[in-house]
């Protein structure tokens, strides 16, 4: 009969969960029918405890997050309504403000849970071509946007991992483009230096799969490989996601991982 124990020399498997979500920042003026952050966060934080609740290597990367939303997010998360609070708050956070690499503007944050993943390194760069000058605006981006990145190990098993998560600009075709040739690059340059597990790429593209950010991110060479692609037969729900108040936005969330 054969054995359902694997080979002692093969390393066991171990199961993550990657949520990417634009959460919508909490704007003082809001859209004609759009909620205000007050009252779309509750349903946020049940989507995020419901899928993180018996996963505890879940990671969760957001977009469009602001510094008083991403504190109420972490409240959320390490004081769940309803059931007992977290210990030494094990939810934990990489990430800056891409107005001035602190608090100002939106994050593009990687959470983790700090008893399960040490973290060994992280940075955030911004997409533009001076990537380590914080606030700089690359080509025709109407914003500044930015990639943060993690190198994360799993306390017990010892798998390592790259986590990466950004947001493209809506406006500017060739900024997406640079975006995703200097993030692409970037992401091949720590694999050649790094003897890391696995990595992936979260995030909101603003592009559609026959757009320029897209084949850049699945070019052949780029190491990243698009999960849709993998698991399409698993897939729920629609492919593209819309915000409902406004036909003009639009997010159109990915992961890309490591192949």
């Amino acid at each position: 009969m054969r054995s359902l124990s694997p080979p002692s020399n093969l390393p066991i498997p171990l199961p993550v969960r990657i949520l990417t979500h634009n959460i919508r920042y909490a704007t003082t003026s809001p859209f004609p029918n759009e909620l205000p952050w007050a009252d779309r966060k509750a349903g946020l934080m049940s989507e995020l405890l419901y899928n993180t609740r018996h996963c505890p290597t879940s990671l969760i990367c957001l977009q469009e997050v602001l510094h008083s939303q991403l504190l109420d997010i972490l409240e959320g998360l390490n004081v769940p309504e309803g059931h007992a609070p977290l210990p030494d708050g094990q939810w934990s956070y990489v990430g800056v403000g891409r107005d001035d690499g602190k608090t100002a503007g939106e994050y593009s944050p990687i959470i983790y849970r700090s008893d399960v993943w040490r973290l060994d390194s992280w940075f955030t760069m911004w997409l533009s071509p001076t990537p380590w000058m914080a606030g700089s605006k690359g080509w025709d981006a109407a914003s500044v946007r930015i990639m943060t990145a993690a190198k994360l190990s799993h306390r017990l098993a010892g798998t390592t991992l790259l986590a990466t998560n950004t947001h493209l600009d809506d406006q500017g075709n060739v900024s997406r483009r640079e975006s995703a040739n200097l993030i692409a690059r970037t992401i091949r340059e720590i694999l050649a230096e790094d003897n890391l597990d696995s990595a992936f790429l979260a995030g909101d593209l603003n592009s559609e799969v026959t757009g320029e950010a897209y084949s850049v991110l699945n070019q052949e060479g780029s190491r990243l490989v698009d999960l849709q692609r993998l698991v399409d037969w698993k897939r729920y729900g629609d492919e593209m996601t819309f915000t409902g108040y406004a036909a003009s936005l639009r997010c159109v969330s990915r992961l890309l991982t490591r192949w």
